[in-house]
């Protein structure tokens, strides 16, 4: 119907204006990267300084994609993929077990940090699958993937633990 007809026309709208979109959508989420780090520098809250730092990165990556030549390499290095779990995981994520921790925890959020570090260890076993990885590959790297993705649902499992042992209440920034 009518969705499928406007989302057609964005499609066929000239390179120009989704650069700008694009490019726009990149300095708004600098914008709010930024805005977080000021309250996260504050409030002396290093996960959402890091988140801050994440979205800020997300930002820096999503503008230099409005360039062709950077898009064209990044696609051929097998980025893409790549680049959505470090989106998905390390900004959306982690900022849903922050928010999650501050809201039915007092203490501080260690849980956090053990879900970043499992994000992290299966980000760094993603990288090998991508062109841009230097090193050799071998017979381990699909099994090392396979086996890392299972780190950052360990980690939530305890996140959910530590999060049913306590009741709602007002919590710290992180």
């Amino acid at each position: 119907g009518t969705l499928v007809a406007a989302f057609s026309e964005l499609l066929a709208a000239p390179a120009w204006l989704l650069a700008a979109a694009r490019f726009a959508a990149a300095y708004g989420l600098v914008v709010l990267g930024l805005q977080l780090a000021l309250a996260a520098w504050r409030a002396r809250a290093a996960a959402a300084g890091l988140l801050a730092a994440l979205l800020v990165g997300k930002a820096a990556v999503e503008g230099s994609l409005v360039l062709d030549a950077v898009a064209r390499w990044s696609q051929d290095a097998l980025l893409p993929v790549f680049l959505a779990h470090a989106y998905l995981l390390g900004v959306v994520t982690l900022t849903a077990v922050l928010a999650a921790l501050r809201r039915w925890r007092a203490a501080p959020p260690i849980p956090f940090w053990w879900v970043t570090a499992a994000v992290a260890a299966m980000l760094l076993s993603m990288a090998p699958l991508t062109l841009v990885w230097p090193f050799t590959r071998g017979a381990w790297l699909l099994p090392l993937a396979a086996w890392t993705s299972l780190l950052p649902t360990a980690a939530m499992l305890v996140v959910a633990a530590a999060v049913a042992r306590r009741g709602p209440d007002s919590g710290q920034l992180g």
